[in-house]
């Protein structure tokens, strides 16, 4: 598919590829809180109310194992809390609510 854009400066019409919307599913995170003990838990909802999106990230990096995230075509690694700043805030949420969902199933028998 193709799109007109019109050019700012020159006003010339030009045909520009529409790029397709990167999509992924909350099920392509793997994370693993099995060794969190109710400390860990405190932690995290402390975290998550302070809204410290590095402080979160540092945390994330310890439990997230998987992911489908790329910069510029190169995989990053959930591991390094440095891969959370190359993800657009959308991917960061997906992963937040992943962890999220992980430790909040602890609960669940």
């Amino acid at each position: 598919m193709v799109e007109t854009i019109i050019g700012a400066s020159e006003n010339q019409a030009v045909d520009q590829p529409i790029l397709p919307v990167k999509t992924w599913d909350i099920k392509d995170i793997q994370v693993n809180v099995s060794g969190w003990k109710m400390r860990d838990v405190i932690r995290w909802q402390k975290l998550a109310q302070a809204g410290d999106a590095a402080a979160i990230s540092r945390e994330m990096s310890s439990v997230v194992k998987v992911w489908p995230f790329t910069a510029e075509g190169v995989p990053l690694d959930p591991r390094n809390p440095d891969s959370y700043l190359e993800l657009d805030p959308e991917q960061w949420a997906c992963v937040l609510e992943a962890v999220s969902g992980a430790s909040g199933s602890r609960f669940r028998r």
